[in-house]
């Protein structure tokens, strides 16, 4: 068994996260480790002013980890590399009343 189980990686669709993933990926074919890929959102403040309809920011979220995980699994071409358990979280943070 490994001593890492599991990878955690926050992503929010920066190059910077992009390349954490990346980083993840080796460090979990190393180690026989698992990552989950996390991203969070909430509504946007409005300050009183209406929200754009038809932004659905759950979707919007979900669609930013999942191109983010494509793009780190392309990078990420070695032997073994497509072999690495991915799995994805995405959270939906509301702020306090």
């Amino acid at each position: 068994m490994s001593a890492f189980e599991q990878i955690v990686v926050g992503v929010d669709g920066s190059t910077s996260s992009v390349q954490a993933l990346e980083w993840a990926i080796g460090q979990a074919k190393l180690t026989g480790a698992s990552i989950e890929a996390v991203t969070a959102w909430h509504i946007p403040n409005t300050y009183g002013a209406p929200l754009p309809s038809g932004d659905d920011y759950g979707t919007i979220a979900a669609e930013t980890l999942d191109q983010a995980i494509a793009a780190a699994r392309q990078a990420r071409t070695g032997p073994g590399d497509d072999g690495v358990v991915i799995s994805r979280y995405v959270a939906r943070q509301d702020q306090a009343a």
